[in-house]
């Protein structure tokens, strides 16, 4: 278990959470919200409505967010978050290889716009 998932724990039981089976309903309830304030927010950006370093510190917060949800989930299953971040980028390139296949077969060139 790391570090932040110890703290995490520590303040879940501090403020009356148990760390188990009703509190990954709500975290999991506060990871889908929070991860929608990010999709809200680029599409806000997409739109003109802020600047893309307003989209930073704006996602900076809600990011921050999401990691307590996502280390609460993975807490209240007894997953260790370094296992599953050494495990990370092997899962993800599988899932870009078969996204990049599917594309292909579709026929469509998708471009994804870059924001620096």
């Amino acid at each position: 278990m790391t570090e932040l998932q110890c703290e995490v724990r520590e303040l879940i039981a501090k403020y009356g959470g148990s760390n188990n089976d009703g509190d990954i309903t709500v975290a999991t309830l506060g990871l889908c919200g929070e991860a929608g304030e990010v999709a809200n927010d680029v599409k806000k950006f997409l739109y003109g409505k802020f600047s893309f370093q307003e989209l930073r510190e704006r996602s900076r917060k809600e990011l921050k967010d999401c990691l307590w949800f996502l280390v609460a989930i993975a807490n209240a299953l007894d997953l260790d978050m370094d296992e599953l971040l050494a495990e990370t980028p092997e899962h993800i390139e599988e899932k870009l290889i078969a996204a990049q296949s599917w594309i292909k077969k579709a026929g469509n060139d998708v471009e994804v716009p870059r924001y620096q």
